[in-house]
C-alpha cells in the first residue's frame, strides 16, 4: 500500500470543506451589495489558484484579490445591476399575475436575463486572471463569447442553476457559490489558457502558466 497516495474520500471532504468556507466568505463579502463584483472575481481566482493549483492560502488569496479588483468589479457590477434591475422591475407585474397561462412578455424578459448571464459568467473570472481594463476587457469578452459559445453557455447555465437554487432555498448559499465557481473553472480555464501569453507582462498572471 502506498502511504503517499491521497485518500479519495479525505481529498473530497477537504475540497468540500474549502468550498464551503469560500462560499460563506463570499456571501458575507457580498452583503454590502457594491462588493459583489470584486467578491465574485476573488472567488474564481481563489478556486483556481488555491483549490485547483494548490498555491497560496485560501483567505490570503481571496482577500488580496478582493482588494485588488474592487474598483474594476464595482464598475462592472453597477452595469449589470442596472440591467437586471430593469428586467426585474418589468417582470414583477407578470410574476405576480402569473397563473400558469402563457406569458410571452415574461418569457422574453427571462430570455434577456439569460443573455445577460452569458458575459456575466466570464467577465469576473476574466478580471481575476488578466489585467485588462475598459474597452480591452469588453473586446476580450466578446471574443471568447464568439469563439467559445458552448463553454460560455455552459457557464451561464451553471450560474442560472445556482441562482435558482439559492432563491428557492437560501441555505444552499453555504456551498453553492463555491461549487458553481469550481465547475465553471473547468469550462473557462482551457479558454483562458488558449488566449494567454506568458511573454506579455501586460495581461498575464505569472502563476497561471505553472
Amino acid at each position: 500500500m502506498n502511504s503517499d497516495k491521497p485518500n479519495p474520500l479525505f481529498a473530497f471532504l477537504n475540497l468540500l470543506g474549502q468550498l464551503i468556507l469560500l462560499s460563506i466568505c463570499y456571501v458575507v463579502c457580498c452583503l454590502p451589495v457594491l462588493t459583489v463584483g470584486a467578491a465574485t472575481a476573488a472567488l474564481y481566482y481563489t478556486v483556481v489558484k488555491v483549490l485547483r493549483r494548490n498555491q497560496d492560502s485560501l483567505f490570503g488569496a481571496f482577500f488580496r484579490e478582493l482588494r485588488g479588483n474592487f474598483l474594476q468589479g464595482l464598475r462592472i457590477h453597477l452595469v449589470f445591476l442596472c440591467y437586471f434591475g430593469v428586467l426585474a422591475y418589468l417582470a414583477i407585474p407578470h410574476l405576480t399575475a402569473f397563473q400558469g397561462q402563457k406569458d410571452t412578455t415574461l418569457g422574453v424578459l427571462i430570455g434577456l436575463a439569460f443573455v445577460g448571464m452569458l458575459p456575466l459568467s466570464c467577465l469576473y473570472p476574466a478580471i481575476s486572471r488578466f489585467y485588462y481594463r475598459g474597452g480591452t476587457l469588453i473586446r476580450f469578452t466578446l471574443m471568447i463569447l464568439g469563439r467559445h459559445p458552448l463553454r460560455i453557455f455552459g457557464c451561464a447555465l451553471l450560474l442560472a442553476a445556482g441562482l435558482l437554487l439559492s432563491l428557492s432555498n437560501p441555505a444552499v448559499l453555504l456551498f453553492v457559490p463555491g461549487v458553481v465557481c469550481y465547475l465553471q473553472s473547468f469550462l473557462l480555464e482551457p479558454v483562458f489558457q488558449a488566449h494567454s501569453s506568458p511573454d506579455s507582462s501586460q495581461n498575464y498572471d505569472v502563476w497561471y502558466g505553472d
